[in-house]
């Protein structure tokens, strides 16, 4: 165990040591000047309904209530209010790299953050957030009681349950300026005393802010987006308790959100540099892109040059359904689903006016799960739960990268006999088929050893069998190896890939162990020590056909959950400790462009999160959070690997946010309120040192101000101005360097936003 853990365990214990004698200071008991107190928050982080002081697992949750008051539609909007949850946008809205404690997708087939929809795992987090009883992040490896292995963490999502007792709902409309129009809304039905329906769905449009210079092409980034859910509950008995949903949602926009970051062709693969340095028949200067100084980031942030079409589709379609059965000692409960999505995405290689390549991809994914599992109905002393789980992943892929015509010199010199990469040729890609199946058998009990002692252990064995083809693939690599003219390797051509295809298998046992003491009647201290593990997998390209290993992480975590000032004040405080190890990380072949997964050594990372809240008076409140964690790679098999002492990439060290909320009575049944929402997010390091790129693209920290004011009536009624991004400030939240012969890309955060939004509860 390094110096510097243990430096933060000790720290973190004189922090809960601080917090605990303040508490017995003030004593415990019922408020005793008639401020009101926290609310209780309810929690399924375990599988079970408790409450969130009680559960020994870092978690961050927001409730119904706090869904509306921030207007969370997105997971961009609660990432911002969560320590140590990160997320860097690629170029469309809701797809990026998540990260949690440092650890995000570095490589690999499978994923390091998990989400749920009722106890049902989602493909994605890029789908709408709305009509939600609660939302819950879990930092840390939750492999004992999910049902995947996630390695990162999870993001446990509770829908709206259709009630029995009469017609209720909601309905909100947003409207703004970049041409925002977002309705939402959701009504429960009852159809019998015993049977409900809801129905529930948005739509949201917006004109974006970047704006497309080249004539013809791809006007901007505009979104347009809609969904909808219908879901039905039903108690046939005292006993027994149903659900089910089926969703829809539908994704549209244009350009991404990025921008160049600069005129250097920063990736290019050896074999294009090599001929763009000869200057053969390019229509501008040897390694620069033509645009000129003031057209890149950050100089330029709402113009684009862009030739080639550009635009990202997918549909999401969900159906599940849910049975817990009361069986008296247990509950016996299934959760089964399915999901599909199709996508298809066009993107400019060059990202600029001229015609350099084209990407291109349809992708078709079906998952399916199935899960039963066998929990204890509430026990004084003892808690537990058993179950199995099975789940199958299916993926097509078609993917293209095809060069333009302003890569299309007939000739290297005069008369040579042969031609450099005509225009349309395939330079990457192919038709790929990912299969994975998943089984599991797992279990989890919490003892109590005392009235204030519980001692918890999980254990979990998975296996996972990966299968994945290859066809009519192709890629670019040397047409006259045994050149004497090392200058001029390798020329490029297409080249036809045979069908192939192969299996690999996983199979991993992992556990989780820790207990959690109750110092006082507001005060509960944890420890516990968990671990998660991803499956290894197989990789087939014309370079080489390699399979690559699991990767595993064991977390070590203490923390405190605890009230304050007669629960006025809450604070919950984790510090962790967590190693990863035979990590998945994607590497590039330059000379061929072609990336695929390899094992690398093992990190660190160390931090702590801090959650509060307070309730200063009866018209003022405090809320936020801290996060810190500090990652770094710690082996590679070469000893002199350039990676060694590197941050993990999308990994900010420090995240902060602060809300302070202000509301009291101003006419009848009418307050008034005004919130103001800081946040700053720290720089994080935009990918990982590769071959031939002596330094890493470094994101600038960045701060943002959120205010929003308004009136709010007890009769369920609503009406707010807001303003995000208050200075207006221009920051990058993503970036990476792109296909053969482009230059890197930042994506953009929005300028300021504005608008107005009414709510109606009935």
């Amino acid at each position: 165990m390094s110096k510097t853990f243990k430096r933060s365990l000790l720290g973190a214990g004189a922090i809960i040591a601080g917090l605990s004698s303040a508490h017995a200071q003030e004593g415990a008991g019922g408020s005793s000047d008639g401020i009101t107190q926290l609310d209780n928050i309810v929690v399924t982080s375990q599988r079970r309904e408790q409450s969130l002081q009680d559960v020994p697992i870092s978690v961050k949750a927001f409730t119904n209530d706090d869904i509306s008051r921030f207007d969370i539609t997105e997971f961009e909007d609660y990432a911002i209010l969560t320590p140590n949850l990160g997320f860097a946008p690629l170029n469309s809205q809701g797809q990026g790299a998540v990260t949690v404690r440092g650890i995000g997708p570095v490589g690999g087939e499978q994923t390091v953050f998990g989400t749920y929809l009722d106890g049902y795992e989602l493909p994605n987090v890029a789908n709408r957030v709305y009509d939600l009883e609660r939302l819950e992040v879990l930092r840390g490896p939750q492999g004992t009681t999910f049902g995947r292995n996630v390695i990162a963490g999870a993001l446990n999502l509770t829908s709206v349950t259709p009630g029995f007792d009469g017609v209720s709902g909601y309905a909100t409309a947003d409207v703004g300026n970049l041409g925002l129009i977002d309705l939402e809304g959701g009504v429960t039905l009852p159809i019998t005393d015993n049977t409900a329906i809801r129905v529930a769905g948005f739509y949201h449009e917006t004109d974006g802010w970047l704006e497309n210079q080249f004539a013809g092409g791809t006007e901007g980034n505009w979104v347009e987006t809609f969904g909808s859910r219908l879901t039905v509950s039903s108690e046939p008995t005292d006993r027994l308790k149903l659900k089910a949903l089926v969703s829809y949602e539908s994704y549209n926009q244009g350009l991404g959100n990025a921008t160049l970051t600069d005129g250097v062709l920063l990736d290019q693969t050896e074999a294009i540099r090599q001929f763009i340095d000869f200057g053969v028949n390019l229509a501008f200067e040897p390694g620069t892109l033509p645009n000129g100084p003031d057209t890149y980031f950050p100089n330029q942030t709402t113009q684009v040059n862009i030739d080639a079409p550009s635009f990202t589709d997918f549909t999401t379609v969900v159906a599940l359904g849910r049975f817990d059965y009361d069986l008296g000692p247990a509950t016996l409960v299934g959760i089964f689903g399915g999901t599909s999505i199709d996508l298809s995405d066009s993107e400019d290689l060059d990202y600029s006016e001229l015609d350099v390549g084209v990407w291109t991809r349809d992708r078709s994914t079906g998952f399916y799960s199935g899960e039963l599992r066998l929990e204890s109905n509430e026990n004084e002393k003892l808690n537990w739960v058993v179950g199995a789980y099975y789940s199958r992943d299916e993926e097509e892929l078609l993917e293209n990268q095809t060069t333009g015509s302003d890569i299309e010199p007939l000739t290297l010199f005069a008369g040579a006999p042969f031609a450099i990469l005509p225009n349309d040729t395939f330079v990457f890609g192919g038709f790929s088929v990912d299969e994975v199946d998943t089984y599991a058998v797992y279990g989890e009990a919490e003892y109590a050893v005392t009235d204030r002692l519980n001692l918890l252990a999980g254990i979990r064995y998975t296996e996972l069998d990966f299968f994945e083809s290859l066809a009519d693939g192709g890629t670019i690599a040397p047409r006259f190896p045994d050149t004497d003219i090392p200058t001029l390797q390798p020329f490029l051509v297409p080249v036809a890939l045979d069908f192939d295809s192969g299996t690999v298998e996983s199979e991993k046992v992992t556990w989780r162990a820790g207990a959690i003491f109750e110092a006082t009647n507001d005060i509960n201290v944890y420890a516990t020590v968990s671990t998660g593990f991803r499956g290894g997998g197989l990789q087939l390209n014309n370079v080489e056909r390699s399979n690559f290993d699991p990767d595993s992480v064991i977390n070590y975590e203490i923390g405190t959950k605890a009230y304050f000032f007669n629960r006025r004040a809450a604070v919950n405080l984790s510090a962790f400790f967590m190693d990863w190890d035979d990590i998945q990380i994607e590497v590039r072949n330059r000379a061929t462009n072609n990336r695929f997964t390899d094992n690398a050594g093992a990190a660190e990372i160390y931090g702590f999160e801090l959650d509060f809240q307070v309730l200063a008076t009866e018209a003022l409140s405090f809320s936020g959070g801290v996060g810190y964690a500090n990652s770094e790679f710690t082996e590679f098999p070469e000893a002199d690997d350039p990676r060694l002492n590197t941050p993990l990439p999308w990994s900010p060290e420090w995240r902060v946010n602060f809300v302070a909320d202000y509301q009291r009575p101003l006419f009848g049944d009418v307050d008034g309120f005004i919130r103001a929402i800081y946040i700053y997010n720290d720089e994080v390091q935009a990918g990982i040192i590769e071959d031939g790129i002596p330094e890493i693209r470094v994101l600038d920290d960045w701060t943002r101000i959120d205010l929003r004011a308004g009136l709010e009536s007890a009769e369920n009624w609503s009406v707010e101005a807001y303003i995000e991004n208050l200075t207006d400030d221009v920051y990058a939240t993503g970036g990476w360097y792109s296909g053969f012969s482009s230059s890197g890309r930042n994506t953009v955060a929005p300028p300021q936003r504005y608008g107005v939004r009414v709510r109606k509860e009935f």
